[in-house]
């Protein structure tokens, strides 16, 4: 199995493509190796490799790059893993957060549309609460849960995000939440 995942050298990201590419063909699209998400031709790159599975991951572009490969893949069996983020489930967002916000929002609002089209694609939406990663840490007086005890291993999230990839169902939303 192919499996291209963007933002795949920070945080929860690298913690996917550790766990995954060891099992699978894994192939990852970030700045640091010269992938510009902002790019139209990055797109373009990962579906020239023919994944059978793309982990949206990295916060930039999200809701276009799962437009664009719902588009080229609307027909296939292939499997798109979107991955969302806590805040959505904010009644109020701080300033600065807003935009990271809305690009949740509508990351979630176009995973659910395209999952419920019923097509052999699956689309999937994966929101983790606080994940123990250096940008949680550094954005930590702005994360609502303080208790850094209950923010979650990135290396137990990606085996969840493995789960949902193998699994023969389509997982159209699971949110795990801390204690």
């Amino acid at each position: 199995m192919k499996v291209a995942i963007t933002g795949h050298t920070k945080g929860f990201g690298k913690s996917l493509y550790n766990l995954l590419s060891t099992e699978y063909e894994c192939f990852g699209f970030s700045r640091s190796n010269g992938f510009d998400l902002h790019d139209p031709n990055t797109l373009q790159s990962i579906l020239d490799i023919n994944p059978d599975v793309f982990i949206n991951n990295a916060a930039v572009n999200q809701t276009l790059l799962l437009q664009k490969t719902y588009d080229a893949w609307k027909l296939t069996e292939k499997s798109i893993v979107n991955i969302g983020s806590y805040i959505t489930e904010l009644s109020t967002v701080p300033e600065h957060r807003k935009v990271y916000y809305e690009n949740k929002i509508q990351l979630a609002r176009l995973s659910k549309l395209i999952s419920n089209r019923k097509e052999t694609l699956r689309c999937m939406l994966f929101v983790p609460g606080t994940i123990n990663t250096k940008s949680a840490l550094e954005a930590k007086s702005y994360i609502l849960n303080q208790n850094m005890e209950s923010w979650m291993d990135p290396d137990y999230l990606a085996k969840v995000v493995r789960f949902m990839i193998l699994s023969p169902y389509t997982i159209t939303d699971l949110k795990i939440c801390q204690n």
